[in-house]
């Protein structure tokens, strides 16, 4: 009796042309500096009606479809699992694309890049997503470590839109700054880089109405504002990052005289001590409230130097990252 033959594979199912309103709630819109990246997935354009009908089909680019005198629509949709499982090809495009464009010396398109990346990936919390931005730390650890004051110049440069994208952005830039300035190995400082990235990823857990919230944060809010950290180790435990990346994650808000949190601990990592300090002075100098004016460099550096008095930031490193500011 002749051996069975192996089950044949089913085609792939072609994505529909036309999406009725009412599975509206199955689209998102993506962002048009990044429609170029999705290439293996179907995008759509909203019609009148609710409708949304494809604009380009798998397999090619926003780039082929508008290079014959087409256009690009002011906004392009993408099925919510479609978005999902492209992440990973964005991040590849944008990390390809960033490192040419620091070679060029492009650093401000460069940090658009970035700020757009990590943006996208970080609107779906989910571990594998964080994965990929890995590479793109190391491109930036490869491109910017033989020119230390380059990437702290990224984090200077300013952002129409200031969020926790680019916050995530400018405290990346600024960690491998002192990294670089102080000789860690391309390894140490990309593990550094990545841990910057993600030190504020448990903020995905918490409501944007605490988060923007136009005033200071009530007793309770900032309560709940305080779980981030460990909401940020629940995202990445067990999904490969290193103990470093944990521990700063985790630890960023600690303070060496226990008045930190989440757990007041006055034992810290060097991780949590590093990104703490850093985190901290990137959010005096750029995160402006209608409360609460952004801090000068100096400002900044004098409040912090108090602080540092007062027992809650390490003196050595504190001294070290003020070094890598002049």
């Amino acid at each position: 009796m002749p051996a069975a033959s192996p089950p044949r594979a089913m085609p792939a199912a072609s994505p529909p042309r036309t999406i009725p309103s009412g599975q509206a709630v199955s689209m998102l819109g993506i962002k048009k500096t990044l429609a170029w990246c999705y290439i293996s997935a179907p995008l759509y354009v909203q019609v009148v009606g609710g409708e949304y009908h494809m604009f380009k089909p798998p397999g090619l680019s926003t780039g082929q479809m508008v290079k014959d005198g087409g256009y690009l629509p002011r906004q392009l949709y993408i099925r919510h699992q479609d978005k999902l499982d492209s992440i990973p090809e964005v991040q590849a495009q944008v990390t390809r694309h960033l490192a040419k464009r620091i070679a060029q010396d492009d650093h401000q398109q460069a940090k658009q890049l970035l700020v757009d990346m990590v943006e996208e990936s970080f609107q779906e919390p989910r571990a594998q997503n964080f994965q990929g931005l890995a590479p793109t730390v190391k491109v930036l650890v490869q491109q910017y470590s033989q020119r230390g004051p380059a990437i702290r110049e990224l984090a200077l440069l300013a952002n129409k839109n200031y969020g926790s994208a680019v916050h995530a952005v400018n405290v990346a830039a600024l960690t491998l700054a002192y990294c670089f300035k102080h000789g860690f190995a391309g390894e140490i400082s990309a593990e550094y880089g990545l841990a910057a990235m993600l030190h504020d990823i448990g903020k995905l857990a918490i409501s944007d109405e605490i988060l923007n919230a136009p005033r200071p944060l009530s007793p309770r809010e900032f309560e709940m504002m305080k779980s981030h950290p460990e909401e940020g180790l629940r995202l990445i435990k067990g999904h490969g990052f290193s103990r470093l990346v944990e521990e700063a994650v985790l630890e960023h808000h600690e303070r060496l005289n226990g008045q930190g949190y989440p757990k007041g601990k006055s034992k810290i990592s060097l991780a949590g001590r590093v990104i703490g300090i850093i985190d901290s002075y990137e959010a005096l100098t750029s995160d402006e409230r209608p409360y609460r004016r952004p801090l000068s460099c100096l400002e900044a550096i004098e409040l912090m130097h108090q602080e540092t008095r007062e027992g809650k930031f390490d003196l050595a490193v504190f001294k070290s990252f003020a070094y890598c500011l002049t």
